[in-house]
């Protein structure tokens, strides 16, 4: 019997030597996470429960999930504001992906220009027999990501001749990496109103150009957007920046992609 009990702590010692404790505040987090310490660890995510960032509001177990963390990534406060306090508190082992505009991940160049920060502050964490492991899933995490961007580009392609509009810039990264027409947000953010400037900007938009229809995300009720454009543009998609309806994997990045690319393009065309 001691001799089992003294062998499950051998394993036990062995095992937490290997894993960190690694925690992303969001499924797209953990898509651009996980695949990097594939076959080493499995990232926590903090708000899974089919809730976005946004609006979210700590829970005591998530406080705790933090404070135990050996690493967490975050969006930044733009996206992700119920991390401040929190923060300021605890930030030692707090990693922000990105600080301005929020929904940086839906850039695929970006998370190119970030894997090397990224790969090294994981290395940081884990000991020394897995880092040849972390830079194998690396670049083979990079290399998908090139294939995706380059498959992506091109079914964007037939695309760059419609215009579109936005309820509030959640798509100004992706817009801009692949040449998608945005002429005008109907406001800055899921929160903010539409102002009588903003809108007489709009209708003057709505007259002058082509629009092929307005992209939302589920922050924006469909019943705002009907007061703003009235008749004058009936075309609304709804797309899924944030993962809601995407399944927790590895392979949940390319998903996502994927499924804002193709919703888009079957829809615009």
């Amino acid at each position: 019997m001691k001799f089992f009990l003294l062998l499950f702590g051998l394993i036990c010692a062995q095992i937490s030597s290997v894993y960190a404790n690694v925690v992303v505040t969001s499924k797209p987090l953990y898509f651009i996470i996980a695949p990097l310490i594939k076959e080493i660890d499995t990232p926590k995510i903090l708000v899974s429960h089919g809730h976005c960032g946004h609006h979210h509001h700590l829970r005591p177990s998530e406080i705790k999930l933090i404070k135990n963390a050996t690493l967490v990534f975050w969006s930044g406060p733009v996206h992700e504001p119920f991390m401040a306090k929190i923060i300021r508190v605890n930030n030692n082992n707090i990693k922000v992906f990105e600080e301005n505009k929020g929904f940086a991940w839906l850039s695929i160049g970006i998370i190119l220009k970030k894997l090397p920060m990224l790969t090294a502050r994981l290395k940081k964490i884990y000991p020394q027999k897995v880092h040849a492991q972390i830079d194998a899933n690396a670049l083979k995490f990079q290399q998908k990501l090139i294939n995706l961007s380059k498959k992506i580009s091109l079914d964007l392609s037939t695309l760059k001749t419609k215009a579109f509009l936005i309820t509030y810039p959640f798509l100004s990264y992706f817009a801009k990496e692949y040449g998608i027409n945005i002429v005008g947000y109907m406001m800055d953010s899921p929160d903010a109103a539409v102002t009588p400037r903003r809108l007489k900007s709009i209708y003057k938009l709505l007259e002058e150009k082509e629009i092929t229809g307005v992209i939302k995300d589920h922050h924006v009720p469909l019943n705002v957007i009907h007061t703003v454009v009235g008749n004058q543009c009936s075309r609304i998609l709804t797309v899924d920046p944030e993962a809601i309806n995407v399944p927790v994997s590895i392979d949940g990045y390319h998903i996502l992609i994927e499924r804002i690319t193709q919703s888009i393009v079957k829809w615009a065309q």
